[in-house]
């Protein structure tokens, strides 16, 4: 996952050091499985390792960073383009891989 660390110390320069912290495992749990589960207590709760009551709280200062996609899944835009951007330069560059493997054949 790429970090463009100005950004990210622009977009988090109010955050708490809980809150940067909590704001990091939602963006990585997002590279990881394209969403977030904002509307999951449970779910959030063990993502973020705290209590049901916290993550709320926590969610309540961290969800503007989120949007809820057509699907009706919480995503940070900026990372959900870097993610999509990353998908489709992997596929690409296996095309050419292949591509390449054939021709030698």
């Amino acid at each position: 996952m790429p970090m463009h660390v100005s950004d990210f110390l622009t977009g988090t320069h109010s955050f708490t050091n809980e809150q940067t912290g909590a704001y990091v495992r939602l963006l990585f749990h997002q590279w990881e499985y394209d969403a977030v589960p904002a509307d999951d207590r449970t779910a959030l709760a063990a993502l973020l390792h705290e209590a049901p009551i916290r993550a709320q709280q926590l969610w309540s200062r961290l969800g503007p960073k989120f949007r809820r996609g057509s699907d009706g899944r919480w995503r940070n835009p900026r990372a959900h383009r870097e993610r999509e951007g990353a998908v489709q330069y992997s596929r690409q560059q296996q095309a050419r891989a292949h591509l390449r493997w054939r021709s030698r054949r």
